[in-house]
């Protein structure tokens, strides 16, 4: 499980523009964090059974009741990572499932008038 203490950089960035709110925020791992979280993604299923379980989570918030979830879920034919966008408690968003931990996600959500960038680097790059 990634935790605080794994995160090198956190911060959020709220910007203003044509009345939408544009909340980024860029997550920064130690190199050793992102082999492991990829190895699980990159196992095949002799090695991880598909139960459809989430195997590792992570929720990162943004505020204001906005948070994303980020998960490796055990799946067929391997582990994915899924994206979930939440706000008061309920997804609002979910992005296309993929199977690469580094990665962005970013949505427009007009009707909040709210858009996000999520982005996990690792510390390397």
């Amino acid at each position: 499980m990634t935790d605080a203490d794994t995160v090198l950089t956190c911060g959020t960035v709220n910007l203003i523009k044509d009345e939408t709110m544009i909340s980024t925020k860029i997550m920064l791992l130690p190199k050793a964090e992102i082999q492991r979280l990829q190895g699980i993604i990159d196992m095949t299923n002799e090695l991880c059974p598909p139960i459809w379980d989430t195997v590792e989570a992570v929720t990162w918030n943004f505020g204001g009741g906005w948070e994303i979830d980020i998960n490796i879920c055990n799946g067929e034919p391997s582990p994915y990572v899924d994206a979930v966008l939440f706000h008061g408690g309920s997804a609002v968003h979910v992005w296309e499932s993929c199977d690469d931990i580094v990665g962005e996600w970013h949505v427009i959500l007009n009707e909040f008038n709210r858009a996000f960038k999520f982005e996990i680097r690792s510390e390397e790059e």
